[in-house]
């Protein structure tokens, strides 16, 4: 891993630790994970269509 990235990863650790240590606060983070498979779908379906649109196809 390049230094950029790896001072990134060290920068996000410690931003997400001194602004989200308390316990509230990591259920809120959880929570918020939790609709990650959500936006996912809806992001590729969106993506699909766009694609589909683009090249005059339909399913």
């Amino acid at each position: 891993m390049s230094d950029p990235a790896k001072q990134f990863l060290a920068f996000s650790k410690r931003t997400i630790y001194v602004c989200f240590h308390s316990k509230d606060e990591l259920i809120i983070i959880a929570w918020n994970w939790s609709f990650l498979p959500l936006d996912l779908l809806i992001s590729t379906s969106g993506l699909i269509s766009i694609y589909l649109h683009k090249n005059e196809r339909t399913l």
